[in-house]
Formats: structure tokens, sequence, C-alpha cells
């Protein structure tokens, strides 16, 4: 990762001043986690940084006492951003924040006015010239009347009738610094580039030992994201991750298709202990990951003007509905003796007889045909089980038996049979308490009778 290295630098015209310099240079995950190194990803990522730096560099405390008294601890604030060099250059606002910085304040430290003001008094007499003499004069003795007067007592035989005249003179030669001798503030501001002052301790409050930009004491919430590429699952899974000591834990947002299986893929190779989607590991495994896979790390949440609450994890959960299943209607005593006579005749059975007879006559059929088809039953229902509940008879029908046209009270002989608590339905439970003819004939006299729909458990 990217971060800046801050350091102070003696200023070339007065050493005694530093100015700040800095330089983007590579940090170690562990460090930026741990220690709380900047993560340097560009202004968008977090818009707070310059601010937090401005305001450190603007804090009471940065401001040496003895300077701010006499009004040279100017608040600096942040440049302007709109720029038309800046409009695609995703760092230079931070940048151009640390430049004007380094242009606009000098860093001091235990330097006194007394001091400072001998150090101006060497940049006036090393600078001196008429220029300087005449805004000395100018700012001196304002007014035409006054700088003429001031000029005369120096050297009567000047001659001056308008502010032209004094440019005519040499006034580096007529005048000397030490005429000024009492005029502090003129000497400070013209023998001094830059006079708004900070402690030299300014740079310990926004770094470390190294250098490295550090405005809090750890980073716990980050992202992770993970570009992934497989037969089921071609993009990226997003990890919202929390620090806590040594150990992560890494908390993905599961919104593809085929993103669950890609995540647990992930988990799989890189957790401490267990977990399927969700799991721990340490920053150790967490720079592997970087350096080994297609991850990189984002810190959405890090904002240094305030608390910010981390992202929540999140799993899109795909609709489904149980399959629902019902029995179908079946002949019985309430029908009329044409339709039992049609169901016997299409059966190949002897349709005489009166209505009582014709109904025993198809519960002997249903007796029959269920012993030949119940193995094909047994070996649908010893693979799937079945729940029945009361509310509601509505649902598809069981997908078995569709070339018999009893085939509804087949199933409903079977389901009855089998019937466990009156709710379970499973082919390894057996009611022998009554036998085929007996259930056929009672569920066709309507003696009997099942209601309800079963719901399929997977």
């Amino acid at each position: 990762m990217q971060t800046y290295r801050l350091w102070l630098e003696a200023d070339k015209e007065i050493p005694r001043f530093k100015r700040l310099r800095f330089a983007k240079t590579e940090v170690p995950i562990g460090d930026v986690l741990r220690k709380g190194i900047h993560p340097w990803q560009g202004d968008q990522m977090c818009p707070s940084l310059k601010d937090k730096v401005l305001e450190f560099l603007n804090a009471e405390e940065m401001k040496p006492a003895e300077f701010e008294k006499q009004g040279y601890c100017c608040e600096l604030s942040r440049p302007g951003e709109n720029d038309y060099w800046c409009y695609n250059d995703r760092s230079c606002k931070f940048e151009k924040t640390l430049r004007t910085i380094s242009e606009h304040v000098c860093f001091v430290e235990a330097l006194t006015y007394q001091e400072l003001l001998a150090i101006a008094w060497e940049g006036i007499h090393r600078l001196w010239s008429r220029r300087l003499a005449h805004t000395f004069l100018n700012s001196a003795q304002p007014g035409f009347e006054a700088m003429r007067a001031f000029l005369k007592k120096k050297n009567p035989e000047v001659k001056i009738s308008s502010y032209a005249d004094f440019d005519s003179y040499p006034l580096d030669q007529i005048l000397s610094p030490e005429d000024f001798a009492q005029e502090d503030t003129i000497v400070i501001r013209e023998g001094i580039p830059t006079t708004n002052f900070r402690s030299s301790a300014f740079i310990e409050r926004v770094a470390d030992e190294r250098g490295f930009l550090r405005l809090t004491s750890g980073i716990r919430h980050f992202q992770l994201t993970c570009t992934c590429g497989g037969p089921t699952f071609a993009g990226s899974v997003d990890y919202n991750c929390e620090r806590s000591g040594e150990t992560i834990r890494f908390r993905p947002i599961l919104s593809r298709n085929g993103s669950r299986e890609a995540a647990k893929e992930f988990a799989t190779r890189w957790r401490i202990g267990a977990g399927r989607y969700c799991f721990a590991a340490d920053i150790e495994r967490l720079d592997k990951m970087v350096q080994q896979d297609q991850c990189v790390l984002t810190f959405p949440s890090l904002r240094y003007d305030g608390p910010r609450e981390p992202a929540v994890s999140h799993a899109d959960v795909a609709a489904y509905k149980t399959p629902r299943f019902a029995l179908g209607h079946y002949f019985t005593s309430s029908d009329s003796g044409e339709t039992l006579r049609r169901a016997l005749q299409h059966n190949g059975v002897s349709m005489t007889g009166r209505k009582e007879e014709l109904v025993d006559k198809l519960a002997r059929l249903a007796a029959k045909t269920y012993e030949k088809v119940k193995p094909r039953l047994d070996d649908y229902f010893a693979k799937r089980r079945f729940i029945r509940v009361e509310r509601g008879s509505d649902g598809q029908h069981f997908p078995l038996l569709e070339g018999y046209d009893i085939r509804h009270l087949l199933l409903t002989m079977y389901v009855m049979k089998h019937l466990r608590g009156n709710v379970i339905l499973e082919a390894s439970h057996e009611n022998d308490t009554y036998d085929s003819y007996s259930i056929a004939r009672a569920l066709v006299s309507r003696q009997v009778s099942l209601k309800g729909a079963f719901l399929l458990v997977e």
C-alpha cells in the first residue's frame, strides 16, 4: 500500500527555519492496520484528510506563543480546489495542501522573538538595496512630506518636489538599515520571506517516527474486494472486515449469482478455524491474500471528521416456495351409478348390480390394483419425505400413476397406510391395522376421508 512520508528540511536561505517536505512511499498493510498509517488511495476515499491535517496545523499548541502575540501565526485555510489543473488529478487536492504548507509556513524549534529579529536584521543587511531602502522609507514615514523631511534630515542637499524624485537618488547610499532600528515590524516583514510560524512538533503529531502520515492510533474496519473466476462465478466478492488485535473477521456481501460458492472457496483457502462464508484470519494471511490473490483493500469508513458506522454485510436470499402437493378427487358413493359403471368398465370389471354392489366392486378393484402399484409408490416415497398440513387442500398432484383413472384413490389409500402421527408421510412407516380392501371400502363409502396438503421436506 502507499502512504505519504513527511519530514522537515532546513530552509535554503535561513537554516534555522524548516520547511515541510513530502513524498509517496510504500507501507506494509500491518502498519496501516496496527499503527493507523494513512492508506493513500486518492482524495475521494478520505475527503476529511486535508482538513484534519490543517486542524492540527492551526491548533493553538502548534503556534509559538511569543510569535502569535506579534501576529506571526496566521491561520492556514484549505487551498482552492477549482484550479483547472486539478480537474482530473486524484491526488492533487491533498498534495496541494501539503505544498501550501511547505511554501507558506516555517517550522521552528525553541526560537525566541529576539532571535527572529536578529535573523531578520541579517537578511536586511544582506539584501539592502535601493528598492529595499525605498520600501523602508515609505513604510516608516508614510506620506510625501514625511518621506522628504526624513530624507533631507539625512542629506540636506537633496531636492524632492514629487514622488518621482525619490527614484532619482541612490536611497540605499543615503539611508542605512540602522536608520530604521526601531522598526521591528518592517524589519521582520522585509527580512524574512515567510512570516507564518509553527512548532516543529507538528510533524510528530501527523506522522510516526519514520515520517509516515498517521492521524489515528489504528484502523479496525476496512473492505476487501476479491476478484474470482471459475465455472460457476466470474466477478468480485466484497468482504466487510473488522480487526481485533491480530485477528480479522471477514464477512462477505453475497448479492450476486454464484458468489456463495466463490465466498465458500475463498474461506476454505484462507480461514483459520471454521467458517463456511464468514471466517477469521490474521494480518499475515491478509498480506498474503493481497499478494497472491486478486484482492484489493479499501477503507470506505475511514474518516477524520467524526465517527462513521462501518458497512454491514448482507446476503440476498433467493425466493423459494416449498413444493406443495394435494390428493385429487376420487370416485365415491356420492357419484352417480352411471359414473361408477364407466369406471368399472374402463378397468374390465362387471358393471351389473345395484349401486351398493358397484361401490363394493370399485373397492375390490382398488385393493387389487393397490397391491400391484405399491412397489412403485414405495420407491417414490422412500426417496422423499412429506409433512401434512391441515390448512388448505390445494397444490399440485403427485406425479404418480398417471395411467390409472383411479390413481387418486390409490394414492389416498397409500397415504392413509403410511401417515405417521397423522402428520409425517414416510414409506418406512406402515399401518397394518386395516387391509387394503377395508381402507378402499371406507374411502369409497365416504366413511373416512383425508384432507389437507403435503409439503416436501428437503
